[in-house]
């Protein structure tokens, strides 16, 4: 199984930018077990009011609001790595 993780961002926001940078070069270093999405708040403002998103960037991780904001790269390949493992024990 794999992680869903989902990148809200907004349009002409460096900080966005920056996230995204980020995210994909984590993304990339956990291959398949991570399903990654960047998802353009604005167009999907139905899914961003249902999970609570107030500022961009946001990353989601399984469903659930992780990081409000651009995150310290550490921080942000913990949780990750937090969640793969999280997943590989939830596998039967």
């Amino acid at each position: 199984m794999t992680v869903r993780v989902e990148l809200f961002h907004a349009p002409n926001c460096p900080r966005c930018e920056r996230a995204r940078i980020l995210m994909r070069e984590l993304a990339a270093g956990f291959g398949d077990r991570l399903d990654y999405r960047e998802r353009d708040v604005v167009a999907a403002l139905e899914d961003a009011a249902r999970l609570g998103i107030l500022a961009t960037p946001t990353i989601v991780i399984d469903g659930r609001l992780a990081f409000t904001g651009l995150p310290a790269k550490d921080s942000l390949q913990t949780a990750l790595q937090t969640a793969v493992e999280a997943e590989d024990r939830a596998e039967p």
